[in-house]
């Protein structure tokens, strides 16, 4: 048993589930005692101007954290778990009869409930949130299960919810309607921009309702300032200015927030081929992901001709050549400009003013569906928090999620290789963005005509 020093308290990550016992006690031995009694119990913080005693379930570094409380009388003990205690796990029951840390089940020394073994220990199972690769790792007595985002959740979470569109996957002309929603972000009050591609419109839905209100575009494909032809991906800025990916126009639009028409930004000749990937920065520079001229540019407010910053205009598979970009993601503060890879099933990372060479930080591996694979991906957005990158895999049906450093992912939500209209379904998803505290993730959900909303944990 290990011992805090005078004055600490356990505060544990949800004590709804984890608080064994709340007991009184003389002191800090008792406290130990009863807790050493209690097969479940493996951290106990003591009060000694109190007297109570907290019993606790869960590992005291991943499920809690020991911290100063208001009472210097207080302090906090805990079990320090060893293999050896668990040597005897599947074995015969008559090696466990006095083992604290194992019970006999099928005739053989199983962990405890609520416990699982690491392959070497039994640890406290996981709670919401947690990273899990089996069953077993999660809660199930709270109705966690391992999803496959390879995190601990309830099964509903894998459920979107339709915020625009029909949840049926039918595509529609009016303004609760949408018809291939290419892009989607997130406006400062948090409302949706969404680009209603085959409607030839901009669409903002505001929480709670999915009858949108048009903000750019007549809805007649056109090339003239207020029309659109088949617009993509889409960029805000904080003065809810918007940029449009006009995709068969071959160029980006800049519609002002309120404005009736948009201006070109990337000069008056128009971009041979689809222009479909749009990222700002904060001095108003534009990049677009040239899909079919194999490159991206840069676009200084008022140029009339883009700077390469990304592939070399001829498709490869080498760190230096893309093949068809599609979406992009820029981090300002890192300098990286991220690009979905369409043609090589990847995403590269571009430092911008120091190299044209892309490092590969997500894909790579061929066309596939294995966890280290990507499936034509069209879209990538990157958390501010942990540096993730959400990735719209499209020709797999699914948003795969990539840690920072990561050599594989996880299908955070659809069903990999399937698609359907049913809630946990993706078909061809377009685009994905997370809204500003990264509690909800977006998907552009462009072959069932809706955009879906997920809960992150």
């Amino acid at each position: 048993m290990n011992l805090s020093a005078s004055g600490k308290k356990f505060f544990s990550e949800n004590e709804q589930v984890l608080l064994v016992s709340n007991i009184s006690t003389n002191s800090s031995i008792e406290c130990l005692q009863a807790c050493h009694a209690n097969v479940y119990c493996r951290v106990f913080d003591y009060d000694g101007e109190t007297n109570q005693c907290r019993l606790f379930e869960g590992d005291v570094n991943s499920m809690g954290i020991i911290d100063v409380p208001s009472s210097l009388l207080s302090i906090v003990g805990w079990i320090q778990l060893k293999k050896e205690a668990f040597i005897s796990r599947g074995w015969p029951c008559h090696f466990c009869v006095y083992e604290r840390n194992l019970i006999c089940r099928n005739s053989t020394c199983q962990c405890l409930a609520r416990t699982y073994f690491d392959g070497s220990i039994c640890r406290s199972q996981k709670l919401l949130g947690d990273q899990c690769t089996s069953e077993t790792d999660c809660r199930n007595d709270v109705n966690l299960t391992c999803l496959s985002r390879k995190q601990c959740g309830p099964l509903i979470i894998q459920s979107g919810i339709t915020v625009g569109g029909y949840s049926n996957g039918l595509p529609g002309l009016t303004n609760d309607a949408l018809s291939a929603p290419f892009g989607v972000v997130v406006d400062q009050d948090g409302s949706l921009l969404v680009s209603d591609a085959s409607n030839a419109r901009i669409m903002r839905l505001y929480e709670g309702s999915i009858v949108g209100t048009v903000v750019a575009g007549t809805g007649i494909a056109g090339n003239e300032s207020t029309r659109f032809s088949f617009p993509s991906h889409l960029f805000i800025d904080n003065a809810s200015n918007v940029y449009v990916g006009d995709t068969l126009n071959g160029r980006v639009m800049l519609w002002l927030n309120g404005s009736s028409s948009g201006v070109s930004v990337t000069g008056s000749t128009r971009i041979l081929g689809r222009t479909i990937g749009v990222a700002v920065d904060s001095q108003k520079n534009v990049y677009v992901a040239e899909t079919d001229n194999h490159r991206v540019t840069k676009w200084a407010p008022n140029a009339t001709s883009g700077i390469v910053v990304a592939g070399t205009g001829i498709s490869g598979m080498d760190n230096q050549h893309l093949s068809f970009p599609f979406g992009l993601y820029l981090d300002e503060v890192q300098s990286y400009l991220y690009v979905a890879d369409y043609g090589n099933n990847r995403i590269q990372r571009f430092t911008l003013g120091i190299s044209l060479n892309g490092t590969t930080v997500a894909g790579g591996n061929g066309y596939g569906s294995n966890d280290n694979q990507l499936s034509f991906p069209q879209a990538i957005c990157v958390s501010k928090k942990t540096g993730a990158i959400y990735i719209a895999d499209t020709f797999n049906n699914r948003i795969a999620r990539w840690n920072a450093g990561a050599t594989s992912g996880a299908t955070l939500v659809g069903i990999t290789g399937m698609f359907g209209t049913n809630a946990t379904f993706l078909y061809g998803p377009g685009s994905v963005t997370l809204n500003k505290n990264e509690t909800y993730l977006y998907v552009a959900d462009l072959n069932n005509n809706r955009i879906q909303r997920f809960t992150l944990i």
